[in-house]
């Protein structure tokens, strides 16, 4: 007969995987942005043929993107001083550059598709009104539902744990472990 975790030990093991596959995520974009950076500036910036609004588009992509996965990581982690006014801050700026990923992300899709489609509008249009419901979608959840709740850790929305396993985290922060 075996027994199962207790549902805290389970909550905290979530958590710190959560944790670890943002920061790892968060990592592997840094990386990649400081890898390219040289190709970047020459092709995108610098490079032949290159229109100020391909540019800006692909500066919205990659850069909110990047500030989305930073926030991702300040909402994860907590410091002495951490409010609810700073922590709110943090988490509208998380909303914001994910919809801004996700607007740009919807605009290089239907200009790749008029382009490859024989330039017809109502393929650019048709396109856009589908890679805008992801945008919309999150709009209305943050404004709806964009609650501060407690207990968690950090400052994460999806942080939050059922109190007993708050208690480990910190017992386990205590002895030095940072998830």
């Amino acid at each position: 007969m075996s027994s199962s975790p207790p549902a805290e030990l389970e909550a905290y093991v979530q958590l710190a995987v959560a944790n670890y596959i943002h920061i790892s995520a968060t990592a592997l974009l840094v990386y990649d942005t400081f890898l390219t950076a040289g190709r970047e500036v020459s092709l995108i910036w610098t490079g032949p043929g290159g229109t100020w609004r391909l540019s800006v588009l692909y500066a919205t992509n990659r850069y909110s993107a990047l500030l989305n996965r930073l926030m991702i990581i300040l909402e994860r982690v907590e410091w002495p001083g951490q409010s609810k006014k700073v922590c709110t801050a943090i988490l509208w700026l998380d909303a914001l550059f994910l919809v801004i990923t996700w607007l740009s992300i919807a605009a290089f899709s239907a200009l790749r598709v008029y382009a490859l489609g024989g330039k017809r509008l109502w393929l650019l249009m048709l396109v856009l009104c589908f890679a805008l419901v992801l945008p919309a979608a999150e709009i209305i959840i943050d404004l709806s539902v964009f609650v501060y709740k407690t207990p968690r850790v950090g400052c994460g929305g999806s942080s939050t744990i059922p109190l007993d396993a708050y208690r480990i985290v910190h017992c386990r922060k205590s002895v030095g472990d940072p998830f």
